[in-house]
């Protein structure tokens, strides 16, 4: 079988070894270890091992925007297929470890649209393409990326997020919020990946088929760069989708993680797997720094008009205008064919009729404004420089 192909068999009589009645105790034992390491890591500012975890919020389609044109009320593709990524910068083969933290959409109201969880893994472990963009809320499929889904399974899905509902110490808020998304490669679960050899035991280790308590496996870089984000690797850990259906109104989302309580997420990294309490977990973990990069989509009307890149012209929505470090010309305003006054002739300012004395007194009441199209010569600040090279531009035509 390829890697991570399990037979049923075997998954089965792991899991029930690791959760019979006799081990009842043990279990909790664990629950509550796993919950501590992964939730409260987060009080230490950085990683003994030197790394950073990154976080990042992915459409991943591409979409940007979910726009109406103008004068109508049909819309852009209103269905956000999202992703969060993560992964270890510095170092090498240090991987992802345990994880927590709240996806929310900052001040949107969850009457704007509705949350779903998207398929992340197949029944293997490996990643789904789903270019389908499929919903799966089944934990080891959806939601979670199916090696970190130690904690969700033995909880009854509860760490694979709650969706906009409350839950434990858990509060639901008024924005789109999955609130309790905890990822910890343990157990079966990272064995999906790191256990091609179906024995239990990661294809790492060396030693007997019942590892002694502390035994340790390296990690190896081809696996742990697809799936624990070594060595700068990005990795899916979580896939939802967003439908939008207020889409007339026009805002910013921002897709967004955090602690729950505005603070950061919180994350661990490891350097092996070792063996503790009858279960193979990330070993040497120890907390890490972590930055976010959140995203945003901008809903709403269409604007489009002409957008100016210094002299060049193009018709642009209005966005996506400044996306380029553009300056938007207004709704509606046109560019015109080669060699005419179109409106990015800076000298004709004002975008009408031409170059006229007009256009100076548009340019100082811009300057005085503050606008930041009014930096003609591109120093970054508006200065007395900016109007006498206003004034060579309006002389030479152009």
């Amino acid at each position: 079988m390829g890697r991570g192909m399990k037979s049923g068999s075997a998954r089965v009589r792991y899991t029930e070894e690791s959760c019979s009645a006799r081990d009842e105790r043990r279990e909790r034992s664990m629950q509550r270890g796993l919950w501590a390491s992964a939730l409260g890591v987060a009080a230490t500012a950085g990683s003994a091992l030197g790394q950073t975890v990154e976080f990042r919020v992915v459409e991943r389609q591409g979409q940007t925007a979910i726009m109406s044109p103008p004068g109508t009320t049909a819309t852009t593709d209103a269905v956000l297929n999202m992703a969060v990524q993560a992964r270890v910068a510095g170092g090498t083969n240090v991987g992802l470890g345990n994880f927590a933290f709240r996806m929310h959409v900052v001040g949107e109201p969850e009457v704007n649209g509705t949350l779903a969880l998207l398929l992340t893994s197949n029944a293997n472990g490996t990643y789904a393409v789903n270019a389908a963009q499929s919903m799966n809320a089944t934990v080891g499929r959806g939601g979670l990326a199916a090696p970190y889904t130690y904690l969700a399974g033995i909880t009854g899905g509860f760490f694979n997020g709650l969706i906009n509902i409350s839950g434990g110490s858990f509060t639901n808020g008024p924005d789109q919020e999955i609130l309790a998304i905890t990822g910890s490669p343990t157990g079966a679960s990272m064995l999906l990946v790191t256990d091609a050899g179906e024995d239990g035991n990661p294809d790492t280790y060396v030693g007997p088929a019942q590892p002694a308590a502390n035994a340790t496996a390296a990690l190896d870089p081809a696996v742990a760069n697809t799936y624990f984000a070594t060595n700068g690797n990005w990795i899916d850990v979580y896939r939802f989708r967003y439908a939008v259906s207020n889409t007339l109104t026009q805002r910013v989302l921002r897709f967004a993680l955090d602690n729950g309580a505005g603070g950061a997420p919180q994350a661990q990294v490891f350097s092996r797997w070792e063996y503790a309490n009858g279960v193979w977990g990330p070993g040497g973990a120890t907390n890490a720094a972590v930055t976010v990069a959140p995203l945003d989509v901008p809903v709403g009307n269409a604007v489009f008009g002409a957008c100016c890149q210094r002299d060049a012209c193009v018709v642009l929505e209005e966005s996506m205008c400044w996306t380029v470090f553009g300056q938007f010309r207004g709704e509606g305003a046109a560019c015109l064919p080669a060699g005419a006054f179109n409106a990015c002739c800076t000298g004709n300012y004002d975008g009408a009729n031409g170059i006229e004395v007009q256009d100076i007194f548009a340019f100082l009441n811009s300057w005085f404004a503050g606008e930041f199209r009014a930096d003609i010569d591109q120093s970054d600040t508006l200065e007395v420089a900016d109007i006498f090279a206003f004034i060579t531009v309006w002389m030479s035509g152009c």
